[in-house]
């Protein structure tokens, strides 16, 4: 017996019975006594089951106030089986009790059903329910009679976690006490998950091989089936197929398509797949074209130029998203075969065309259309056609022939080399006469500008014809003639300008009116550029006579005068001397020449001294670029001072002692 009278408010008291070791149901028979202080009420009575020195747990039964009378008798039937700590063979009349309950294992996120089979019949004032020893509770599901002396209670542990595994026990409440069940294990195992992506190992326009590459996994085993989920980036198709080794082909893609593909591993019991691992992404290749473009048709016919239409195509054809497509055509054209390709632009039209330029004139053609894709080629049918007719080109000039007479003319010529069409007749025409009027408008030094009288059909009497400007000079000694077409012709000013000409120097200029059937000449008119600055004096042609105090420069004129040279201008300066005593910075200078003085005599210069002197040319429009050039003055012999006054120092017999003066140095120094 346990007596908690005189013990403080809050104190708890606690009675361990003996182990129960036999392999039975036990019935314990307690009585208690609630009692308190006026006033108070009694404290809470707990009973535990604890099994093998676990944790105690829940209590399976409990009475709190209020206070009793008299003595109160409590039955509790306990279950235990080997080898735990309990076992006995009987059953008690009175309080109901429990046959071994199983352990249950389920899959994270399924029910998991414990089986409880009583040992008496059931009566209304039964309450079952699942306790776990972490503190989970499930109420009674439902029951089914197992006989006249036995039930069966079943117990819902839903939405399991792996938080919800350990230990659960069944226990009863009755009038007459408590059942309590030994302790069955709840195990949750989690559905596994591949740690890793699969890996391509082949891929075609339609397959891809992969291996699973499950052997690592997040979750639990055994795996007992694999599958393989895919499906497409962009877009909704999805499947799933079962696997049976490492390896698997994924067949009937579509090519060129991005796929992300995931391996799902299941383990035994319900909901034991797990979630589908990382997936690999992978693009099937290109697949040939199913077909060339068809229909193909000529919308429009022109001489330079031919339209093409076809019959619309997609995907569905070209079997890639990168693809191409291009107009080959080949023709004839002065007896030479040409092929030439083109790329299509308008390709996703409902109405899709091209058309192909710069074509000859009433030329064969054989036009085909090429599909093409990484993968393979597609040619359409070749169909032939014929650019229109056009003006024939001009007639060859040196094939015009004449057979002149006193009043009459015989004119034969060859037809034209581009007919570009069936010549159906020839027109004779020439100029009525050359352009008029031919005056100068502007003269520069590498410049002309000239215009003359407008004219038109009335004078060219041809449509087609030409207008150049001849022009003859002598440059260096060479007669030189050019020719320059004239494209401002149809002003009202018209005018032209000839551009790099060489400065000061005669020209004969005139108009060259050409048509097909004949040519006039303008008069010819003689002009003359305008001046420039010259060139450069020849730098071989400088030559000096050095002195010691003087020096003589002589020059020729530069090659390209560019007018007439008014001046020379001449600057000098000393540079240097041998003499390092000399004071150089009055030695310099500058002098005008006239045009018939090329050469100049320098006075007042230092001995041994190097002058640096710049020449260059002057026009009316002014100086041309400097030459830059030096010489040196000789040096002369140093200058001894007089002695003629001088008295001697001392005098003998046979001696007589001076006082020797410095020599002066004359561009040296005196050794």
């Amino acid at each position: 017996m346990v007596n908690t009278s005189g013990r403080f408010a809050g104190q708890k008291a606690l009675l361990l019975t003996p182990q129960l070791k036999e392999n039975d149901t036990h019935c314990v028979i307690f009585e208690y006594f609630l009692s308190g202080r006026e006033g108070a009420g009694p404290g809470q009575l707990n009973v535990y089951i604890r099994e093998n020195n676990s944790p105690l747990g829940m209590p399976v039964w409990n009475v709190s106030g209020p206070a009793t009378r008299a003595w109160v008798q409590v039955e509790l039937a306990i279950s235990t089986y080997w080898p735990n700590f309990y076992q006995v063979r009987r059953f008690h009349l009175n309080t109901p009790h429990f046959l071994t309950i199983k352990g249950v294992e389920v899959n994270a996120g399924q029910t998991a059903a414990f089986h409880c089979t009583v040992n008496g019949r059931q009566r209304d004032n039964f309450n079952l329910w699942l306790q776990g020893i972490g503190g989970r509770e499930a109420p009674m599901k439902s029951t089914k009679p197992w006989n006249n002396r036995r039930f069966i209670g079943t117990f819902d542990v839903e939405n399991t976690t792996k938080g919800d595994s350990g230990r659960y026990r069944c226990i009863v409440h009755s009038d007459n006490g408590v059942g309590v069940s030994n302790y069955g294990e709840l195990t949750i195992k989690q559905p596994p998950v591949p740690i890793a992506p699969p890996q391509l190992t082949a891929v075609g326009a339609t397959y891809m091989w992969i291996q699973l590459n499950a052997n690592s996994i997040n979750g639990d085993g055994p795996i007992i089936d694999r599958e393989v989920e895919y499906r497409t980036v962009s877009g909704t198709m999805y499947d799933l197929q079962p696997v049976d080794k490492t390896t698997h082909k994924i067949g009937h893609l579509t090519p060129d398509t991005d796929y992300e593909i995931s391996v799902l591993l299941t383990r035994p019991l319900d909901g034991g797949t797990g979630a589908p691992g990382p997936p690999l992404r992978a693009r099937t290749k290109c697949a040939e074209p199913i077909h060339a473009p068809r229909r193909l048709e000529v919308v429009d016919v022109q001489s330079k130029q031919v339209t093409i239409r076809w019959e619309p195509f997609g995907y569905n054809v070209t079997r890639c998203h990168s693809y191409n497509l291009t107009v080959q055509y080949r023709s004839r054209v002065a007896g030479k075969d040409e092929t030439r390709e083109e790329v299509c632009y308008d390709t996703l039209g409902r109405d899709p065309q091209h058309t192909i330029h710069n074509l000859t004139p009433y030329t064969n053609l054989s036009v085909k259309l090429v599909l093409k894709n990484p993968e393979g080629v597609k040619e359409s049918r070749e169909m032939a056609l014929q650019t229109d007719e056009d003006v024939p080109g001009a007639v060859p000039l040196d094939s015009i022939q004449a057979s002149a007479y006193e009043e009459k003319m015989i004119l034969k010529w060859r037809e034209p080399a581009q007919t570009y069409g069936i010549i159906t007749q020839y027109e004779v025409i020439q100029p009525i006469h050359a352009p008029r009027r031919l005056e100068v408008v502007d003269v520069q030094s590498k410049q002309v500008t000239i215009r003359w009288e407008p004219f038109g059909y009335n004078v060219t009497r041809c449509h087609s014809y030409n207008l150049t400007v001849q022009y003859r000079s002598r440059v260096a000694g060479k007669d030189e003639t050019r020719e320059e077409v004239c494209y401002d012709t149809l002003g009202r000013d018209p005018q032209h300008t000839i551009h790099n000409l060489t400065p000061y120097t005669n020209l004969s200029v005139k108009l060259v009116l050409k048509n097909p059937e004949g040519v006039k000449e303008s008069r010819e008119m003689a002009l003359q550029t305008d001046e420039d600055v010259p060139g450069a004096v020849p730098l071989d042609s400088i030559q000096a006579s050095a002195y010691e105090e003087k020096m003589i420069l002589k020059w020729r004129e530069p090659a390209q005068t560019y007018g007439i040279i008014t001046q020379y201008e001449i600057s000098f300066k000393a540079v240097s001397s041998f003499d390092p005593e000399l004071d150089l910075s009055n030695q310099s200078g500058k002098v005008l020449n006239h045009v018939n003085e090329s050469s100049h005599i320098f006075l007042g210069l230092y001995p041994g001294s190097t002058y640096s002197f710049t020449l260059r040319a002057s026009t009316a429009k002014g100086y041309g670029p400097p030459v830059i050039t030096q010489f040196t003055t000789k040096i002369s012999a140093p200058s001894m001072p007089a002695y003629d006054q001088e008295t001697s120092l001392n005098q003998t017999d046979s001696t007589v002692t001076v006082l020797l003066k410095p020599a002066q140095s004359r561009g040296a120094p005196v050794r």
